[in-house]
């Protein structure tokens, strides 16, 4: 299974369409995860239908800031959603070829560092209740080691240590890093399971 994450920064943006498009022809996602569409619910409505996927859904943008969408075909998955939320949307993916199932989450995470810790509080919550494998597709908002800093700013040890101790507490077994894909300048990764 193929799982894209997309950060467009702005889905009403005419080339974001062709990126989509373009993505979805090259790499052949089996979900694709839009992060920052900010746009409201009449915008979203009329955007993602052109998309080219059988399926979609979304969590609307609050005050013209982040949002999220995901897109994806049932040839190969069987996906409903489970839950949404402010900053994600939660799907149960049975991999008809694996047979597996899978909870996949996509999740823009808070930006502003006074509302984190309750947003990783959440997530932890979250956790003690799924009994899957647990594939968080992101925007975290969050730096899990120096070396992935980028610009000359410098951060305190505790910028860190929020992921890490996300992970830590769950007990992940892996960390999967994306495969960066170069869409003009936005941020996309291609994730495989």
């Amino acid at each position: 299974m193929r799982i894209i994450s997309h950060n467009v920064q702005g889905v009403k943006k005419l080339q974001v369409l062709q990126e989509i498009l373009f993505l979805k022809c090259t790499h052949k996602p089996n979900i694709l995860f839009i992060l920052k569409t900010m746009v409201n619910k009449k915008n979203i409505m009329d955007i993602l239908p052109r998309m080219g996927f059988e399926h979609f859904d979304y969590v609307e943008s609050v005050n013209h800031s982040s949002g999220l969408a995901v897109l994806w075909n049932n040839e190969t998955i069987c996906a409903p959603i489970l839950r949404k939320e402010q900053r994600a949307i939660h799907m149960l993916v049975h991999d008809v070829e694996k047979k597996r199932n899978t909870i996949v989450s996509g999740v823009y995470a808070i930006a502003q560092q006074r509302n984190k810790d309750s947003f990783w509080s959440h997530f932890l919550q979250l956790n003690t209740v799924i009994d899957l494998p647990w594939c968080l597709i992101r925007d975290f908002n969050e730096l899990a080691n120096p070396s992935e800093r980028k610009g000359e700013q410098r951060y305190p040890n505790t910028k860190f240590a929020r992921l890490n101790n996300f992970t830590n507490s769950i007990n992940a077994i892996c960390t999967l890093y994306g495969i960066p894909i170069h869409v003009e300048e936005e941020n996309s990764y291609a994730f495989n399971l």
